[in-house]
């Protein structure tokens, strides 16, 4: 799995490699497909079926949302989530929602 691959060369901890193994997990065990066009019941429908405890979608786009503490490396979590779609899947945009405080921009 990438996911095993990605945590020695990206050195993941423990916490991000158990979430990027979940997200392989959905799209590779479960054979999900993403597409840009499924409405917020078929994506909630799909992820009851992975998990109990999946709730209903705001949004009819596929997302995404690990429950890590702080300081564990969300930053490097998300490229190597990114990665992993890219090279497993194809996937070539993603949109990225994050505080305008978060981001740093050099001037």
């Amino acid at each position: 799995m990438i996911s095993d691959k990605l945590k020695i060369e990206m050195k993941l901890r423990d916490a991000q490699h158990d979430s990027l193994s979940q997200l392989d997990d959905i799209l590779q065990r479960q054979n999900i497909v993403l597409k840009k066009d499924y409405t917020g019941s078929e994506l909630t429908s799909i992820y009851k079926t992975i998990f109990r405890k999946a709730g209903n979608f705001d949004y009819d786009f596929p997302s995404f949302c690990f429950a890590v503490a702080t300081g564990v490396g969300k930053t490097r979590l998300l490229g190597a989530c990114i990665y992993s779609l890219y090279k497993e899947k194809g996937y070539k945009n993603f949109f990225v929602i994050a505080p305008n405080r978060t981001i740093f921009v050099p001037r």
